[in-house]
């Protein structure tokens, strides 16, 4: 998480720490996968969404968020479940898809 706060603070910076970011959160979810702790990968599976966002990265945040989606439901977690919907919408309007968008 420093990292992605990081980048939020070092405007010159930020393409580089948006990236470590990334691969931190990758690795993160690839050991509570690992784990089973399929909590943790919903928890932490939108920290990777947004940093998807901010590198405009919209192919792999599209698949991130049809991976978070069905954590978020089995967790029950409205609120991340809602900013996943939220992501998608931005993929859909950066690829100029309105109509996918408002849905």
């Amino acid at each position: 998480m420093w990292w992605r706060s990081y980048a939020l603070q070092q405007r010159q910076e930020s393409q580089a720490a948006c990236q470590r970011a990334k691969d931190y959160f990758q690795q993160a979810i690839a050991f509570f996968q690992q784990a089973e702790r399929e909590d943790l990968v919903s928890k932490f599976i939108n920290y990777k969404a947004e940093v998807l966002h901010r590198l405009s990265q919209w192919q792999e945040l599209k698949q991130i968020c049809h991976q978070a989606l069905p954590l978020h439901q089995t967790q029950g977690d409205l609120f991340r479940q809602a900013r996943t919907y939220g992501f998608l919408a931005e993929v859909a309007l950066a690829k100029a898809d309105p109509t996918t968008a408002q849905q």
